[in-house]
């Protein structure tokens, strides 16, 4: 995720955070994850709209699968050797 979409999220998540406490007039850091969720979607959606609501979510959904026992697999023959060497080889590249 690059720094702006981080900020973008981060200013989302306290924009929201922020809506919701106004709207219900209740710490959401006291409320139940169920209830949480269902206020953050009505303010995702009142905010957004239905498919801004939609598209944000499809960029933040939690994948499948363990991502540190499929990374160990993919770079099991690797070490920072051969990375430094391919690094070099793609900046001389580059520079032609």
């Amino acid at each position: 995720m690059s720094r702006a979409e981080w900020d973008l999220k981060r200013f989302l998540e306290i924009s929201l955070l922020a809506q919701v406490e106004r709207i219900h007039k209740m710490k959401v850091q006291q409320t139940n994850p169920a209830i949480l969720r269902k206020l953050g979607l009505e303010a995702l959606c009142k905010t957004l709209g239905p498919i801004g609501m939609v598209r944000f979510l499809q960029q933040y959904e939690a994948g499948t699968g363990d991502y540190t026992k499929e990374r160990d697999l993919w770079l099991k023959d690797v070490d920072i050797e051969s990375i430094a060497i391919e690094l070099r080889h793609r900046r001389k590249k580059k520079v032609r």
